[in-house]
């Protein structure tokens, strides 16, 4: 009995051992699946809606709307583009692309074979019209013990921001019927609260006289700005009147827009038009795109204030360029107006006078104000360089790679794990020369964000993305910092924000000692505003986005170099796991009608003897 007790005894340990190892067994496993799956969660990147309900884009995406495509049910396969409408059709319905998220375009699938089929997707990507979107809102944060408190007066500054009523003025010939004018509108509006914005057309009247009007009209504002409430147009002559009138339109603010015409034949007895809902009256502003000899379609938008001497520089080398493309200038100091229009010549351009908004609220308005999908940003201080090969680099790189939306032409930054850096033009330890090349052996690389210099950009996916955040300044504040929140909120909605070089002079004319740093009182509200914004970017992309270089992205010896990929956020793993893809290679196609599927494989690194001869990431 004695034996039998112990066998039981024995059999019942074991038994103990085995359900012990297995439920030790099932923990583990039960906890790498766990992490796993956290980890998936962390960094995936999140599905763009598909499914857009409004029509207030209609006329904000005149890439999409200058043609007629037909589209096959959805599931059945991509939309299939029919014959090019002709300039004097109206204008179909327009859509903001809305990429969907695949393997290929998943940067954690380094397959190469995905690349090429991602890549075929280009046309269907953003050919595609779905059912219209409206202008999403960006993101926002508050901030405990925020020292940015913008002040307006006695109204809101959303009042002035997002008016309740727009009213576009056009066909006026004298400052005097315009103050008129906006007399009434001022006695329409009389609740404290609803100012009104007025963007007026000044054909040929002179702008001082003009101003003035409108100092008489709506008063100096809350600044002493005569034009806080007001914008002043003018256009070249090769810009016909009823294609200005649709960009004022989509250039207006207001949740309702109306339209206010007035000709010789009528005097001061003007045509106006009922106010409509901001949705209804984009509609009427459908118009054709301009017909542009050079394939990519670009808009220069450039945010200017009083730098005199640079004006001939910028506007002639654009126009030495013999490009048919269009200029926007938003004149925020309401000066060097007839230096502006002789630069730029027969070269088509608009000329927005506007009241010290600075540069978040000028590249907002008149990206929404331009009409062509592909947008260079530039600043008063960049002088462009003699030949704008940037352009065709930038065309083949945004047919070639469907999710690319931004491209930076300064400096840009990955901030964690072993390709941390500052990349762009090489200066000393300050910033590394760009370490990889496209297909045909110019430099380019995926970043996390980058610093406001020349961008390029895709409209269609800026205003889908919901712009510059007006909230990183108040109104003729500078925005430091919304550059690099734009580039990383584009890696947080599943597209991609590249680096190249553009080869523009920066920080012309001595603007490193100028503008916002002219005094130390200005000096000082900048830095305040920048580390208030960088504390706003850390709130906002709270696990997406973490500096694991505060020391300095340049320096090997951070203990954020050291990290391995699947350690570090995913604004900084996503743009290291792009550049480790290989992209179709552009060749020699002639956009946009090259078939991308038979390319040969693209992105090149530098070779090994680059590297070691410190130009390559080798030298960390």
């Amino acid at each position: 009995m004695a034996e039998k007790r112990g066998s039981w005894r024995s059999v019942v340990t074991s038994g103990k051992r085995v359900y012990l190892f297995v439920l030790t067994m099932l923990l583990f496993l039960g906890g790498i699946c766990l992490g796993q799956y956290l980890s998936r969660m962390y960094t995936r990147e999140p599905e763009i809606e598909s499914e857009l309900n409004s029509k207030e884009d209609l006329a904000l995406d005149p890439k999409y709307a200058s043609k007629q495509r037909a589209r096959r049910p959805r599931g059945k396969g991509p939309a299939v583009p029919t014959a090019k409408a002709s300039s004097s059709s109206p204008r179909p319905a327009a859509t903001t692309p809305t990429p969907r998220p695949t393997a290929a375009a998943n940067v954690r699938s380094a397959a190469p074979k995905k690349a090429a089929k991602d890549s075929s997707r280009v046309e269907s990507i953003f050919d595609q019209l779905e059912s219209v979107a409206p202008l999403p809102a960006p993101p926002s944060v508050r901030l405990p013990n925020d020292k940015l408190v913008c002040a307006c007066g006695d109204n809101s500054c959303e009042t002035y921001d997002s008016p309740k009523t727009s009213y576009v003025l056009t066909g006026f010939d004298s400052p005097e019927s315009v103050q008129v004018t906006l007399e009434k509108i001022t006695e329409r509006h009389g609740s404290p609260g609803d100012l009104p914005e007025a963007i007026i057309a000044g054909e040929d009247m002179d702008l001082d006289e003009l101003q003035a009007a409108v100092r008489r009209a709506f008063g100096v504002g809350y600044r002493g700005e005569a034009l806080e409430r007001a914008s002043l147009i003018y256009s070249s002559q090769n810009i016909l009147a009823e294609e200005l009138k649709s960009a004022m339109m989509r250039l207006a603010a207001g949740t309702d827009i109306q339209l206010v015409s007035a000709t010789k034949d009528t005097g001061h007895e003007l045509i106006r038009s009922e106010a409509s809902p901001r949705t209804a009256a984009l509609e009427m502003a459908q118009h054709p795109d301009y017909e542009a000899e050079f394939p990519f379609k670009v808009s220069f938008i450039i945010q200017y204030f009083n730098r005199t001497g640079l004006v001939r520089a910028i506007s002639s080398a654009i126009a030495d360029w013999g490009l048919d493309a269009e200029v926007l200038i938003h004149d925020d100091s309401r000066s060097e107006h007839r230096e502006w229009r002789e630069g730029l010549g027969a070269t088509r351009h608009i000329l927005v006078h506007s009241g010290n908004l600075h540069e978040i609220r000028g590249y907002n308005r008149l990206v929404r104000m331009a009409s062509a999908e592909y947008i260079v940003l530039l600043q008063d201080d960049d002088i462009p360089p003699p030949v704008p090969q940037f352009l065709d680099q930038g065309a083949e790189l945004f047919q070639t790679l469907p999710r690319l939306a931004l491209i930076g032409g300064m400096t840009g930054q990955i901030q964690g794990g072993p390709n941390s850096g500052r990349f762009g033009k090489p200066r000393g330890n300050h910033v590394k020369m760009i370490p990889i090349k496209d297909a045909k052996g110019r430099p380019f690389m995926f970043v996390s964000w980058v610093n406001m210099g020349p961008f390029l950009l895709r409209r269609s996916v800026f205003l889908h993305a919901g712009a510059f955040i007006p909230s990183f300044s108040c109104r003729g504040d500078p925005g430091i910092g919304f550059d690099y929140e734009y580039g990383i909120r584009l890696w947080k909605l599943g597209f991609q924000t590249g680096l190249t070089m553009m080869n523009f002079k920066m920080h012309a004319g001595g603007s490193r000692s100028g503008g916002t740093r002219s005094s130390s009182g200005r000096k000082q509200r900048r830095d305040m505003i920048e580390a208030r914004n960088t504390r706003a970017i850390n709130t906002i992309y709270k696990g997406f986005y973490i500096n694991h270089t505060p020391e300095g992205a340049n320096k090997p010896t951070s203990k954020g170099y050291r990290l391995p990929l699947r350690q570090i956020c995913p604004a900084a793993r996503l743009p290291s796991s792009a550049n480790a893809q290989r992209w179709p290679r552009v060749g020699d196609m002639k956009l946009p009608t090259r078939n991308t599927q038979d390319a040969d494989p693209g992105l090149e690194r530098l070779d090994e003897t680059e590297a070691s001869n410190g130009t390559g990431m080798g030298t960390r």
